[in-house]
């Protein structure tokens, strides 16, 4: 019964693992937005900028991950991804 479940079963590591770390992306996606969101109105007084640039920086933060992605991706299938995480 135990080898069942743990080489064929439903409930196996992996089957557990997956969603565990598609839980934690999502979170420090969340976490990233909510670390940046405080300090918009800060740098807006620093740089004497108007409050209706805030969502566009904003769209630029999450549009700059969105695109480093595409690059990084390629990038470390090509060369590796110790080098990429280093060179990060």
């Amino acid at each position: 019964m135990q080898n069942r479940l743990q080489s064929g079963g439903r409930l196996g590591r992996q089957a557990l693992l997956f969603p565990l770390c598609l839980v934690l992306y999502e979170f420090s996606t969340y976490i990233g937005n909510d670390m940046i969101q405080p300090g918009m109105l800060a740098v807006v007084e620093q740089y004497q900028a108007g409050l209706d640039w805030v969502p566009t920086s904003m769209t630029a933060y999450l549009a700059g991950g969105m695109f480093l992605q595409w690059l990084l991706g390629p990038l470390s299938d090509r060369i590796g991804r110790r080098p990429v995480m280093l060179a990060g």
